[in-house]
């Protein structure tokens, strides 16, 4: 009596997720099913519901989705962001007390719950001799090559203060001469400053 009570029961096969499958947080995925009818009608309706533990002793994560059309075969799902890690994951579908169940199947951690880590930048600060930052250091350079050469000297009239008489010279550093203008001109204002102290 009891195997003639089966032959009127359908019964479905779950064809995803199967044995190695691993569902990731957030992300979309596809829940199908195969029917194989008995002798009796295949239900209109079934329930599928997201299931953990051991198999004697399974519990319910969540109802996926209540009242699925039995024909449509599939039904898209996204995983809950809340969803623990773990390996003893299954799919039950069925209706009342006929109900079936899919392999175990892996729930692991998506990158996304990586992403709201503080990431480190690794800088590539310039190098410098260690007399400064670089911008101090190429300024100096710059400055240096501007001022090379012998300072540019100015010599004005000779004027006497009291008793004595002296020769005010104006030292420009920043500016540069040809060198055959500048030479002439430093010696020549040796020559003449010597002259003056001289007759003092």
């Amino acid at each position: 009596m009891y195997i003639i009570s089966l032959l009127f029961l359908w019964d479905i096969s779950i064809t995803s997720p199967v044995e190695g499958t691993v569902w990731e947080p957030g992300k979309q995925i596809l829940i199908s099913w195969t029917t194989v009818p008995g002798l009796g009608p295949d239900p209109e309706k079934i329930d599928i519901a997201l299931m953990v533990g051991p198999a004697i002793a399974m519990n319910v994560v969540t109802i996926v989705k209540s009242g699925v059309d039995t024909k449509s075969g599939s039904l898209s799902w996204r995983v809950p962001n809340e969803l623990t890690p773990g390996n003893q994951y299954a799919i039950r579908a069925g209706e009342n007390s006929n109900v079936k169940y899919s392999h175990y199947f892996d729930v692991k951690s998506s990158a996304s719950t990586n992403s709201g880590k503080a990431t480190r930048t690794k800088s590539s600060p310039n190098k410098s001799d260690g007399k400064g930052s670089p911008s101090t250091a190429s300024s100096a350079t710059a400055q240096a090559s501007s001022s090379e050469g012998l300072p540019n000297v100015a010599l004005q009239q000779p004027t006497k203060v009291g008793g004595s008489t002296s020769v005010v010279a104006s030292v420009k550093p920043n500016s540069v001469a040809p060198r055959e203008i500048i030479y002439p001109t430093y010696i020549m204002g040796i020559l003449l400053f010597t002259t003056l102290l001289h007759f003092q």
